[in-house]
């Protein structure tokens, strides 16, 4: 009964309140549009705990480091439930300062481990960026899965494509630097290279082939840089007589 009459009051206040225009508490809403005519990036919501007539409002947006050209930019989507506050309690001023959760509406992440390890951001077509502290890494991910950036706490990068292709392009120079290299593929490896040529170079440059070694140039030049050594000879030297002196 007692909570049946603070209600009572509580439902009365509130009603005095939306007849003056103001509501100063928070209040649940359920986006029904984001397409915005002005393209403000607003948002509106329907309030169902508002009993009067017109219970929808266009509300600004609150988003993280918002500015000129700037900003975090992630709308809710349509029945998404949000959380809105009426500045100076006016309900013609609504802002939205938050998306919430709820029984249907689940979270990407559950923390079912209780240590907060983990900070994601996650579209709805699947894309995410993780941030996991418990395995010190930064991962990049596309919405099939197929596709996997991760930086790990152990100064390793990799670059992960489980289908397609990978494409690395540059208007000018592209440049790797690292202590050793290593390029493997399970079929051919194929360089094709513009009017500049391609030239290797270094202290020893090894050319091994288990099959067939072929070089098809119009021009072929080997320059040793020292004299060539031949090599020695095994067995006797037969002594060519002089077809001169006889």
């Amino acid at each position: 009964m007692i909570t049946d009459l603070a209600s009572y009051f509580f439902q009365q206040a509130r009603v005095r309140e939306e007849e003056a225009g103001h509501v100063y508490e928070p209040v649940i809403g359920i986006v029904t549009d984001i397409k915005d005519d002005q393209k403000l990036c607003r948002v509106k919501v329907k309030i169902p705990s508002l009993p009067i007539t017109d219970n929808t409002w266009w509300c600004t947006w609150v988003s993280i480091g918002g500015g000129k050209d700037r900003g975090w930019f992630s709308l809710p989507e349509v029945d998404d439930e949000v959380l809105i506050m009426f500045e100076h309690g006016d309900i013609g001023r609504p802002v939205i300062v938050g998306a919430l959760w709820n029984g249907k509406d689940k979270p990407p992440h559950n923390n079912s481990d209780g240590a907060n390890n983990v900070r994601m951001f996650k579209s709805k077509s699947g894309s995410k960026v993780t941030l996991d502290d418990d395995k010190g890494t930064i991962t990049l991910e596309d919405g099939g899965g197929k596709g996997i950036v991760t930086i790990s706490k152990d100064n390793k990068v990799s670059f992960e494509a489980k289908e397609g292709d990978t494409t690395y392009q540059a208007k000018d120079e592209v440049i790797i630097l690292a202590k050793e290299i290593s390029i493997e593929s399970k079929q051919g490896t194929q360089f094709k290279v513009g009017a500049q040529g391609l030239k290797l170079t270094g202290k020893d440059v090894t050319i091994k082939a288990s099959g067939n070694l072929k070089i098809d140039a119009p021009k072929t030049e080997l320059n040793p840089g020292s004299a060539a050594e031949a090599s020695k000879a095994e067995g006797e030297v037969s002594e060519i007589p002089d077809p001169v002196k006889g």
